[in-house]
This record gives C-alpha cells, structure tokens and sequence, in this order.
C-alpha cells in the first residue's frame, strides 16, 4: 500500500512538473507571438508611412506639373491678346482719328 502511494504521489509530482512545462512553454509561445505581432505591426506602420509619402510626392508632382502647365497656357494667351493688340493698334488709332475728322 505505501508503495503504490509513493507511485500515485511521484505521479502527481512527475504530472504537476509536465504542468509547469507546458505552463512555461505557453508562456513562451505567447511572448514570441507578441513580439512578432509588434514587429508586424511596426513594419507595417513603417510601409504605410512610406507609402503615404509616395503618395503625397506623386501628388507634388502631378499639382506642380499642372501649375506649370496652366502658367504656360495662360501665357501663350496673354502672348497672343498682346500680337492681337499690337496688330489692331493702329487700325483701331486710325478708326478713332477717322471718326474724329469725320466730324
């Protein structure tokens, strides 16, 4: 009888031990899941932000690419209405000295 209570209490001893293993080694497995979930979380943070500043340089480029286009065709328009000026110039001189002999 002793004997046979020995072995039931080194197998309550030998099943709380595998107990505290698996405990530990949970425990392990969580703290390296979590590190690996911060590191994700981190580096996808970090891609995120790079690619918001892609995003925000394209969006430079594209709104200085159209300012420097508008500035250009506003340009050849004043370019043009100055030639159309200087050309009817002198007509529109002469039309007013003509109306004001006329008389």
């Amino acid at each position: 009888m002793k004997e046979i209570l020995q072995q039931v209490l080194q197998a309550e001893e030998e099943a709380k031990r595998i107990l505290e293993q698996a405990q530990q080694k949970a425990n392990e497995i969580r703290q390296g899941i979590e590190k690996e979930v911060q590191e994700i979380r981190a580096k996808a943070q970090q891609e995120s932000r790079k690619k918001v500043a892609e995003i925000i340089e394209k969006a430079k480029q594209a709104a200085e690419s159209e300012r420097v286009s508008i500035l250009n065709d506003a340009q050849r328009q004043i370019k043009t209405y100055e030639e159309l000026y200087e050309k009817n110039l002198d007509k529109a001189v002469d039309f007013v000295v003509q109306q004001l002999i006329g008389k």
